[in-house]
């Protein structure tokens, strides 16, 4: 059950031909498009790389900073936090606090009950009573 391949008739050799030709030159279009696409990506990967090295970079050197800053914050809220203890013992001090927002006029009101009155001059309370 071997078959012998059929000789082509005179008219279908040229066609043969004409389409070797053809499937040639498709293969060696297609080799030079697989080629751009290669080049294309390597291209777009590389840049991709590249900025991903960078944005990495970046990111250390700001983190760096956001650590000093954090700290900073700190020694400027320990600061603030001494300023608010200062004016809350002196209250001609509070009006600047307020004036400089490190104060409101909500938080300088606690300050003013804390202190004691002064004596003899204030309302008199039931705390003798047994």
């Amino acid at each position: 059950m071997n078959q012998e391949p059929i000789p082509p008739e005179p008219g279908e050799a040229a066609v043969l031909v004409t389409l070797q030709h053809e499937l040639a030159a498709t293969r060696s279009v297609l080799r030079l498009s697989l080629i751009s696409s290669l080049a294309a990506y390597l291209g777009v990967a590389s840049f991709m790389g590249h900025q991903v090295w960078q944005s990495n970079r970046e990111l250390v050197s700001r983190e760096v900073v956001l650590q000093q800053v954090r700290a900073e914050e700190v020694r400027m809220d320990g600061l603030i936090e001494r300023l608010r203890e200062f004016g809350a013992a002196h209250s001609d001090y509070q009006a600047i606090l307020m004036r400089t927002g490190f104060q409101t006029a909500t938080d300088a009101a606690p300050a003013a009950l804390t202190e004691p009155p002064p004596t003899g001059s204030g309302p008199k309370t039931n705390a003798a009573r047994p």
